[in-house]
């Protein structure tokens, strides 16, 4: 009996021991933590420490309220940007997948589609608009925003907001790289704060080696690359303009109501709005097209058959060429978005090659084919793909894609349009 209770009293105080290292331990981590946190917060070691085995995993973050307050008052990092990149192209034309692979990269500050933001505030008709869009531009390019309209709307909770991974990770949310990165179907707003201050967001902005934002170019009248290759003579600037199959992109137009209201779009057919609406997309396509031959340096045209169907190939030889650092967490991202299942939404980046590519076929009504066929015979021929010229068997043969492998060279089959 005797041993009995002595083998017990030794067990406890064991238990009491180890739970007294344990605490120890705890309050030893604890300390180190915060200390990380408070060093992370004011270096440019931040960002690289999200690949690493020191990063900061998300329900480990402390309150972060007081590290917000103080990070407004941060001097203005100086810049050493390495690369900077303005993804362009019409809307449904794949451009949020895209943009959507900047957005994965620790390396990158990017933000979406800021033209949209502001034409919540300027009337995009109006004088002032473009010279506003300039100044939008070129304030996210250099790390110069300023406590104004346009930074409270950008503050706002929306998917514009969500889609920019710096916007909803710290200082200015609860949260960090992996998580931010599906911000958009998995928000939480209450992580976040309700406004962002510029001093803040530039001093953020400053410790990335690279920046991008996507645009959609129906945010511009005209829809060119004019402006956009004005300021890239100023300072280095990328402009990716992706394009897709017309047919394609007109057709997932068509779903949204974009072309004209759905519940019009048999009588427009018929009275020729339909075609003029069309022939407009495609001539500004054409143009483009012109500005690519003509800043080869600048503009680099890519297609979204080839990217949505070889996305990892296509992305490391785009990253090699403008020398940006590889990183497993874009490849992950690609292959979630490229594997998994497909959510059924407009703003869904998920992606199947094959459905991406020719869902249109199945579904396009033969007269709208015909008016897209019609209006942009030429930018098919520029681009490589393939007119059916009203052949059913050619539209509906899944098995026989129609765009060629490799685009043509547009310095050979390019044709002025006269003006």
């Amino acid at each position: 009996m005797f041993r009995r209770k002595k083998f017990l009293i030794r067990t406890v105080l064991l238990l009491l021991s180890f739970v007294f290292l344990l605490l120890l331990y705890i309050g030893f981590y604890n300390v180190k933590l915060k200390s990380y946190i408070q060093t992370c917060l004011n270096n440019q070691l931040c960002t690289r420490a999200e690949n690493s085995s020191l990063r900061i995993k998300p329900f480990e973050l402390q309150d972060m309220s007081e590290e917000f307050r103080n990070a407004s008052t941060l001097p203005t990092t100086k810049l050493m940007v390495n690369s900077r990149v303005v993804i362009v192209a019409h809307g449904r034309s794949g451009s949020s997948f895209l943009g959507g692979v900047f957005n994965s990269h620790p390396d990158f500050f990017f933000i979406y589609e800021p033209l949209n933001q502001l034409k919540k505030i300027v009337n995009s008709s109006s004088k002032e608009y473009l010279h506003q869009a300039k100044d939008v531009v070129n304030s996210i390019l250099n790390c110069h925003f300023t406590d104004d309209a346009f930074l409270r709307v950008l503050s706002r909770q929306s998917i514009y907001r969500a889609s920019s991974r710096p916007l909803v990770s710290p200082p200015f949310c609860k949260t960090w790289h992996n998580k931010a990165s599906n911000f958009l179907f998995r928000g939480n707003w209450t992580l976040c704060n309700d406004n962002i201050p510029s001093s803040a967001l530039n001093e953020l902005c400053g410790k990335h080696k690279n920046i991008a934002a996507k645009i959609l170019l129906e945010c511009l009248e005209p829809a060119d690359l004019t402006w956009l290759v004005e300021i890239s003579n100023v300072f280095s600037v990328k402009v990716l303009y992706l394009v897709r199959d017309p047919r394609a992109m007109l057709y997932s137009r068509y779903k949204l109501g974009w072309v004209v209201p759905r519940n019009h779009f048999i009588h427009t057919l018929r009275n020729g709005t339909v075609s003029k609406e069309v022939q407009k997309v495609c001539n500004a396509m054409e143009l483009n097209l012109g500005a690519v031959l003509l800043n080869p340096k600048n503009i680099k045209l890519i297609r979204f058959e080839e990217l949505v169907t070889n996305p990892e190939t296509i992305v490391r030889d785009l990253f090699s060429e403008l020398d940006i650092s590889m990183s497993t967490s874009v490849f992950q991202w690609i292959y979630e978005k490229t594997h998994g299942p497909v959510e059924k939404s407009a703003l869904s980046l998920s992606r199947q090659a094959n459905d991406s590519i020719n869902a249109w076929r199945k579904r396009i009504e033969h007269q709208y084919l015909r008016i897209i066929e019609t209006q942009c015979a030429r930018v098919l021929k520029y681009l490589g793909y393939i007119p059916t010229h009203g052949s059913y068997e050619k539209l509906s043969d899944l098995n026989s894609p129609l765009y060629l492998k490799n685009m043509r060279d547009l310095r050979e089959t390019y044709l002025w349009p006269d003006t």
